[in-house]
Parts: structure tokens; sequence; C-alpha cells
């Protein structure tokens, strides 16, 4: 994440647009006019501030996302010494995502582990409607034309978001199976925080979202 934000850029400057609006190649009869060049016209000038501002207004707000993502982070490590269940895994609450941690900790805290468990699920249902009116995994990233930055390299990006797809259809699936009945068979903390996990995966890689133009 750091090294994302050290390599982050700011926006398409308006040079940058000029340039990708601009021809290749001039083909001309008339060598005085090549010999002169291309002359900027006024009207893609204007709109390459445009853009140069658009784009980096959008930029800013993921820069400072990303930012306040590494901070918390930081922030929680430095706060929590690690502590390890019967597991030998690190089961901390704080370690969730910020979202599942405020809504389902209090809820996990109190042992009430099947409504904290089904509250995490929700929680990501409500970001996957937030983000593209449509509240299941599949429909997301179909009709919503859902996107997930962070893919390792170009040539697997489509990979990884088949992953993060049927994560949030996993889910989906999950909270359907513990909402329709009224014992969701979960009594165990470590069952219990290893849903919320789940939940918490979910979340952060929905904080890389965008939406793929039509």
């Amino acid at each position: 994440m750091f090294a994302r934000i050290e390599k982050f850029k700011f926006g398409v400057r308006q040079s940058e647009f000029i340039k990708m609006n601009l021809p290749k190649q001039i083909v001309s009869r008339d060598s005085e006019a090549v010999y002169h060049g291309m002359c900027v016209p006024a009207h893609l000038a204007y709109e390459g501030i445009g853009q140069e501002a658009y784009t980096t207004s959008i930029a800013i707000e993921e820069f400072l996302k990303l930012s306040d993502r590494l901070i918390r982070q930081l922030e929680i490590k430095e706060k929590s010494s690690p502590s390890t269940d019967r597991t030998g895994n690190i089961n901390k609450l704080e370690n969730l995502h910020p979202e599942i941690y405020s809504k389902c900790q209090e809820l996990y805290t109190k042992a009430h582990y099947a409504e904290a468990v089904e509250k995490g699920f929700k929680v990501v249902r409500d970001r996957l409607r937030a983000l593209t009116g449509y509240e299941t995994g599949s429909e997301a990233f179909g009709k919503g034309k859902l996107h997930i930055k962070g893919a390792t390299a170009p040539h697997v990006d489509e990979d990884f978001n088949e992953g993060v797809k049927f994560l949030t259809m996993a889910i989906d699936q999950f909270r359907n199976e513990k909402a329709h009945t009224s014992d969701a068979k979960i009594d165990d903390p470590i069952r219990a925080y290893e849903y919320l996990r789940l939940s918490s995966l979910g979340m952060n890689l929905l904080d890389n979202a965008e939406i793929l133009k039509q």
C-alpha cells in the first residue's frame, strides 16, 4: 500500500490530454503547413484544462482514501500487540475492516455470534448496493459493471475480479443460509470470527472498487 502511495499519479495533465487527442501523423500536400506543425484547437486546450481539474480531483479523493487506510492499519498495528487464539491465528477484532468492526464488535463481545456474523454479511451487501444499486455479487459485477482494482498484473485482472465476485456471492449465500433458520449454528467464537474475517476481506477489496464505463 505504501508503494502505491509513493507511485500515485494525480490525474491527467493538460499536455497529456492534448497529446492523446491530436492526430499521430500529418498527411498534407501543403509542405509549408506540415513544416509549421499542428495547432492546438482552442476547444481542445480548454477541454484539457477541464480534464486535468476533474481527474486531479478524483485522484485526490482516491489518494486520501488510500492514505486513510494505510494510517488505520499502522495505528492498529501500533496499538494492538498480536494475540493468538487456540488455532494459532491472529484473532483481533481491531484487525477487521473499520465498518465491520464498528457494526459487529459489540454483538461479538456480548457473545451474540450469529447476529454479529449476519450483520457483517449485511454490511457487504449494503456496500455493493451503494456502489452499483445491486446487493448481490453476481448482479453487481454483471449489471452493475463493478470492477476491483488491485490485481497483481493486467493479464490476471479478470481472474482477480472473478475471485472477488465469487467471494461476494459466497457471502450472499452464507447470509441466506444463516438468515433462513432460527438456529444459525454459530456458538463458537472462532468460527464466528472467521466469518467476520470473510466479510472484512470483502470490504477491504470493495474499497478499491470502480464502475466500468458502458
